[in-house]
């Protein structure tokens, strides 16, 4: 499971200005979205609370679906459970997010001050209750994640390589469809292609996968008439405007002009939308 923690930074300001009326009955919140608290993915021993998931709704009344885990009790509160929401959005753009309890009897409440303009984000605090998953009332943010749907392009650096031989830089292009609804997870079903041009050889090949928050996962194996395979792994992040994929792991066997089918090779590197 990877976690994804967005800095803090991203929202700082973006709260709704004093005497502006939020159009909370009919804003549409529909989508995407990421609420954490501000933890630091960097210490030995991350503490914090994750909802990864999607809203469906307006502002007057909504649903989420959310993959909730508190990091700091991973044990008794499980990871990536999921929790379902209902909330609401005030004049003021002051949004109450409110879970149903799982099955220890733990809810998760969220509230935020959001921006008055989509996509939607704020500032405010999440609380975690419950008889042995808790977490006290905490700075959260949240935010919409933009859809990916799209063209991204860009050059990729090789990592660590199990071909034999050398393997040298190229450029990838991804085509991405992102599901308007979400599946029972809370997460968006993600299809397209890949293309990529790794010295003289190319290739294209089929994507399925998901995104959820800002964390994106692709996994498909594609077989020729003849029986042979070839395997993919794309594993990324977007931005909270989708304009670019962070791919953090991109693995490619049979490694592109490799004859050796047990072969694989790795790359890195962002492509932006184009």
């Amino acid at each position: 499971v990877v976690f994804v923690l967005a800095p803090l930074v991203v929202l700082a300001g973006c709260g709704s200005p004093s005497g502006n009326l939020f159009k909370g009955s009919t804003a549409d919140l529909s989508g995407n979205w990421q609420i954490q608290t501000s933890a630091n993915s960097t210490t030995a021993a991350p503490s914090g609370v994750v909802l990864l998931g999607a809203i469906e709704g307006s502002g007057g009344q909504f649903t989420g679906t959310f993959r909730f885990t508190n990091l700091a009790q991973s044990d008794a509160c499980g990871q990536s459970e999921v929790v379902t929401a209902t909330g609401s959005v005030d004049s003021k753009g002051g949004m109450m997010l409110n879970s149903a309890p799982l099955s220890n009897g733990t809810t998760v409440k969220v509230s935020l001050k959001l921006t008055d303009t989509p996509p939607y984000s704020g500032i405010g605090s999440v609380e975690v209750d419950g008889k042995t998953c808790t977490f006290a009332s905490a700075p959260a943010i949240g935010t919409q994640v933009a859809s990916t749907t799209g063209t991204f392009t860009g050059t990729l650096a090789p990592g660590r390589s199990e071909a034999l031989g050398s393997v040298t830089p190229g450029t990838a292009t991804v085509t991405l469809t992102q599901a308007a609804n979400p599946n029972p997870d809370g997460e968006f079903a993600e299809t397209g292609t890949l293309t990529y041009q790794m010295g003289a050889c190319s290739g294209n090949v089929p994507l399925k996968g998901t995104v959820s928050g800002v964390a994106m996962n692709f996994w498909e194996v594609v077989y020729s008439a003849d029986g042979d395979q070839e395997q993919v792994n794309l594993t990324g992040t977007t931005d909270l405007a989708a304009s670019q994929i962070n791919a953090g792991y991109l693995s490619i066997a049979p490694a592109p002009c490799s004859a050796d089918p047990n072969s694989s090779a790795i790359f890195k590197g962002q492509l932006n939308r184009n």
